[in-house]
């Protein structure tokens, strides 16, 4: 189980899946999504949900179905939706940047089956002080939400 809190750049509306195959280099020298056939690739798969609207951007949670190596950050740069704080996989985006000190993704759950034990272990931490505060400093900005 991996569930992740993001600041996305956007309005991100409905509840979507990411399913591509990742490689090291997508010809650009950055990772990214190529073609299925390509040989060396491997298949990536997020799940993103909405949370909340906010001035410019949306609070999502997301849920890994793999874990490859800036999975989540490639498929929302990719999507047009590059994480707020984002500072590699955000060249192609020609929107207003909002400013962030550090990458808005937070791990808030992580669970795993103890090899030992055989039982589901879990953790759970709410967002950091600074991802908060600008939850909250972008949610007084917003626009009243559509109804």
């Amino acid at each position: 189980m991996r569930r992740y809190l993001a600041i996305v750049h956007g309005e991100l509306t409905r509840k979507i899946t990411y399913r591509t195959t990742l490689v090291e280099d997508r010809g650009d020298g950055l990772r990214g999504s190529a073609e299925s056939s390509r040989i060396g690739g491997q298949l990536a798969i997020t799940h993103v949900e909405p949370l909340e609207p906010l001035a410019g951007a949306t609070l999502v949670a997301i849920r890994l179905e793999t874990g490859r190596t800036h999975q989540i950050r490639i498929h929302l740069s990719e999507a047009g939706h590059p994480l707020v704080g984002e500072s590699v996989y955000i060249r192609n985006y020609r929107n207003p940047r909002i400013a962030a000190l550090r990458t808005m993704l937070h791990a808030a759950e992580l669970g795993f089956v103890h090899p030992a034990t055989e039982k589901l272990v879990e953790f759970r931490r709410p967002p950091p002080n600074d991802f908060a505060t600008l939850v909250s400093a972008l949610a007084r900005k917003a626009p009243f939400p559509r109804t």
